[in-house]
């Protein structure tokens, strides 16, 4: 796995200095110390797929080599952290019909502030995916190989009100536009606050209440409201099991009006040499397709370390779809990962998809190998 380096710099200046690609801060005119962390991979992969469309009939085969360089710094000036996150996946296939070409940039820029009871935090992100890969993890739909195009924005505040009380608030705003040639997906903006009372019963379980607003504005349709309430609790049960659940309701009004439940169960267990999870969930979140799709969801998932540099690792999900183009989908990785040596890994994984829609029943299998460049200390 990619590690960090870090490097002190200190710097005694009257004059204002200023840190970060697009982030920019006063800095105090005194002494003061500045500590970097950074980290580069560099993943080459060679994927073969079966069936990347889903299609019942005509299926069509497809081999990809893909590069994808992720490169992260974090700056740390006394309160204030700065990050800045640049990543691209950069694929080529032998089957454009099936699977395109890409060349699809990502970058997140965050500042966050530490204060005495608490801590400030601002993050901006842009990103492009394949709409066959973003919508059928989202609501099941299966494009043609186009682009979701995401921008947002988002700001959260933690306080702590008294020894046992803390308050966490979350805004976000978020633009998806889809290219001219997806006409099946609609463009939208979504614009979210939520904000969760924390009590703390004991050191290992806490209380909480959560209240969540947001507008869906979909470019092709009116715009929905959407509220909801819930209670929920976590347990740290013991040093290897912790527990989180809640349960509560919610409303939409405007275009879409309809009242439902939402809830969510995750369970983490840790041993020595394994970590396993397990989740349950019932949602609704905002869609191409120009409505709040509600879905219900199972995962799981199961990571063993073999050895000090080998690992294998299992990850379930099943997502059913319920609003529009309702449908069924089943996604199950395995992978096996070696360190090779301080700077390289290789991993071989293996994927099935699969989607119901009541019409047809079709998946698509993947292998892949893939072989990374790591730069921890630079």
């Amino acid at each position: 796995m990619a590690t960090c380096s870090r490097t002190m710099i200190k710097v005694t200046t009257k004059y204002p200095l200023y840190l970060g690609l697009g982030l920019t801060t006063l800095l105090p005119v005194n002494a003061f110390s500045l500590t970097f962390q950074q980290s580069f991979t560099l993943p080459l992969s060679l994927e073969y797929e079966t069936n990347p469309r889903l299609l019942a009939s005509n299926k069509q085969s497809v081999r990809r080599t893909s590069l994808k360089p992720a490169y992260s710094i974090m700056a740390i000036q006394e309160n204030n952290q700065y990050s800045i996150d640049l990543g691209a996946n950069i694929e080529r296939s032998s089957n454009q019909s099936a699977s395109e070409d890409r060349d699809d940039p990502n970058i997140t820029l965050g500042w966050t502030h530490d204060y005495e009871t608490g801590q400030f935090g601002i993050t901006a992100d842009f990103s492009k995916q394949s709409t066959r890969v973003s919508e059928f993890d989202e609501t099941g739909l299966v494009t043609t190989d186009n682009t979701r195009e995401t921008r947002s924005v988002g700001a959260n505040w933690t306080t702590s009100l008294s020894d046992r009380y803390t308050l966490d608030t979350n805004a976000e705003v978020t633009k998806v536009e889809f290219d001219s040639q997806t006409g099946s997906l609609n463009d939208f903006d979504n614009k979210a606050i939520s904000s969760q009372l924390n009590y703390s019963l004991s050191d290992t379980v806490e209380t909480y209440v959560r209240v969540s607003l947001s507008r869906f504005e979909p470019v092709s349709t009116s715009s929905t409201n959407f509220r909801s309430v819930d209670v929920g609790s976590s347990w740290d049960v013991s040093e290897q099991l912790a527990v989180d659940g809640s349960i509560g309701i919610n409303k939409t009004s405007g275009a879409d009006s309809a009242s439902g439940w939402q809830a969510m169960f995750n369970a983490e267990y840790n041993t020595a040499r394994s970590i396993s999870t397990f989740g349950l969930s019932r949602s609704r979140s905002p869609s191409g397709q120009g409505v709040i799709n509600e879905s219900n969801q199972l995962s799981a998932g199961w990571t063993y370390n073999l050895s000090d540099i080998e690992d294998l690792g299992l990850d379930f999900n099943y997502r059913e779809n319920l609003t529009s183009n309702k449908n069924d989908t089943v996604r199950v990785i395995a992978n096996y990962t070696r360190e090779l040596s301080r700077q390289w890994d290789f991993t071989l994984s293996a994927q099935h998809r699969n989607r119901d829609d009541r019409f047809s029943n079709v998946s698509s299998n993947s292998l892949s190998a893939t072989i990374v460049y790591k730069l921890p200390d630079f």
